[in-house]
């Protein structure tokens, strides 16, 4: 897999990403050696893919979303927009002009 990592530095390819614990614990060169694997630890082929920070939503007024919805419903489509950027990768989000409380 490509790590960006959001130092600036250069993309690199072709490496393994260990994670232990639920935490990432070493980024390294690929190999076919498995060994060093923790026993239990999910596998995933990450080929092809991409590993970069969390992305960040930086400008976004939450309260227009659902606005038009009555009051019982709006808290669920929020909800429902947040993992909607959660899924395509943005964990951050500003928003510049959402509800008071």
């Amino acid at each position: 897999m490509t790590v960006i990592d959001g130092t600036g530095g250069v993309p690199r390819g072709g490496m393994d990403v260990l994670i232990a614990d639920g935490r990432f614990a070493d980024i390294r060169p690929s190999s076919t050696d498995t060994s060093s694997t923790p026993s239990g630890e999910p596998e995933l082929d990450g080929r092809g893919g991409y590993l970069l920070p969390g992305l960040w939503e930086s400008h976004t007024h939450l309260r227009d979303y659902g606005a038009s919805l009555p009051e019982p419903e709006r808290f669920a489509h929020l909800q429902d927009v947040l993992a909607g950027y959660l899924a395509e990768g943005v964990t951050s989000v500003c928003d510049l002009g959402g509800c008071r409380n």
